[in-house]
């Protein structure tokens, strides 16, 4: 069953369809980068040794979109906190 799709492996990895996927190297901490290239766009993706990532665009870092608090969250941060003492 062939699609057609274009994979082959290269000297430092892989090309696969037309993201073209390397190794980069590795720092002397133990942090490891990764290469992926396509005709159109490039990122590298920076690997800690205790596993964080860090994407690059070019210059810049990617960093994901901040999740929405949820309604609960939202809620106890905007309800007032109730007094404790009596007579009050």
């Amino acid at each position: 069953m062939s699609s057609g799709v274009n994979r082959r492996e290269t000297a430092y990895g892989f090309i696969y369809g037309a993201a073209d996927v390397r190794r980069m190297f590795e720092t002397t901490n133990g942090a490891v980068v990764i290469g992926i290239a396509t005709p159109r766009r490039g990122v590298e993706v920076y690997i800690t040794r205790t596993g964080m990532v860090r994407v690059f665009t070019g210059r810049d870092e990617w960093t994901p979109p901040k999740r929405a608090k949820s309604a609960a969250a939202i809620a106890k941060a905007t309800t007032p906190a109730r007094s404790g003492g009596e007579g009050e």
